[in-house]
């Protein structure tokens, strides 16, 4: 993407306080999933009066943050957000968020693949809920085919074994800007996946139409929703978390810099192993038929959706705008 960085992050302060498509994810998205999480928290009866412990990458207006305290969800205190975690690596963006949010239970200010792996990151976790809204590739052109990202996912899952939680991730989808290589290795290794299971293969070449490699070739977008929740899927189950694929949802993004691109989000909740009613075989019996429901699974198009619905579209819209410019408790104490 090219262009200045005041005229890059004038583009992104946009898209994240008037972009109607991020912020119909937002509600219709996060904000569902994030409440059924809720729900479960307070049925544990050690739990029955807790808030969520939410990990983040809030951007300077936190829109994400103010949603789920608004509802509920999350504590917002005189001081701050208490059970809120971020990461942030630009420290001007810090200090905007430190500005909107006060007082946070934890701030890592670092990149997200580097925080993962520190003692300190370990010792908050888990959380309830995380919300990965990454602002590249999975596989970025710059970057190793080995992803930093897909590492530091695979860590997050470690991190949460045994536990229950949500797990939200969003990324770009833009073939011009992925790592060839990289790419071609994850085709390789799901190719190789199906080896060892050709029933899983079956239904994917039946519900995609073809295999793996040549809907990586015919539409890069489709072929990250239904080869994409196969890994974490399996990552999870490795790791002792049986999950669920909770929705999909993509929409396009046409930058004044740069190629059209879109953004997929994925929503996957995860429990922990008991012994007493799912074992390994029961988990592993579970996973396999969330990976099938993925690929019959067919991505909201949240485009489409809102081109037939201008009046939520002009509401999302206003109520972006809203929470961007909402002050905090502590400022209206």
């Amino acid at each position: 993407m090219s262009g200045t960085e005041q005229e890059k992050r004038e583009y992104f302060r946009k898209l994240y306080t008037e972009d109607p498509a991020k912020h119909y994810v937002r509600v219709h998205g996060w904000l569902e999933a994030a409440r059924t999480r809720f729900q479960k928290i307070r049925s544990e009866a050690r739990r029955c009066s807790d808030l969520a412990r939410y990990f983040t990458f809030p951007g300077e207006y936190a829109i994400d943050v103010f949603l789920l305290a608004e509802n509920g969800i999350i504590e917002e205190s005189r001081v701050g957000f208490p059970g809120v975690v971020y990461c942030e690596r630009q420290p001007e963006i810090i200090s905007l968020i430190s500005k909107k949010l006060g007082k946070c239970r934890a701030v890592f200010s670092d990149s997200f693949e580097r925080a993962v792996f520190r003692n300190q990151f370990q010792s908050y976790c888990p959380f309830d809920i995380i919300n990965l809204d990454l602002t590249k590739e999975i596989f970025p052109l710059n970057g190793k085919p080995e992803s930093n990202t897909i590492r530091a996912i695979d860590r997050l899952l470690w991190l949460h074994k045994n536990s229950a939680f949500d797990l939200y991730i969003t990324f770009k989808s833009s073939l011009k800007e992925t790592n060839p290589e990289a790419v071609k290795e994850f085709t390789t290794m799901v190719n190789d996946n199906f080896q060892v299971n050709k029933t899983l293969k079956d239904e994917f070449v039946k519900h995609c139409g073809m295999e793996v490699g040549e809907l990586q070739k015919r539409d890069f977008t489709l072929f990250w929703c239904k080869s994409f929740p196969k890994w974490v899927l399996e990552t999870g189950l490795t790791n002792n978390v049986a999950g669920s694929i909770e929705g999909e949802y993509v929409y396009l993004r046409k930058p004044q810099f740069g190629e059209p691109y879109h953004i997929v989000t994925f929503l996957f909740a995860f429990g922990r192993k008991n012994p007493g009613y799912m074992g390994k075989h029961k988990m592993v019996t579970e996973t396999q038929a969330q990976i099938m429901k993925s690929f019959t699974l067919s991505p909201i198009d949240v485009d489409k959706y809102l081109s037939d619905h201008n009046s939520e579209k002009a509401k999302l819209q206003k109520d972006a705008k809203r929470i961007a410019q909402k002050p905090p408790k502590m400022a209206v104490i």
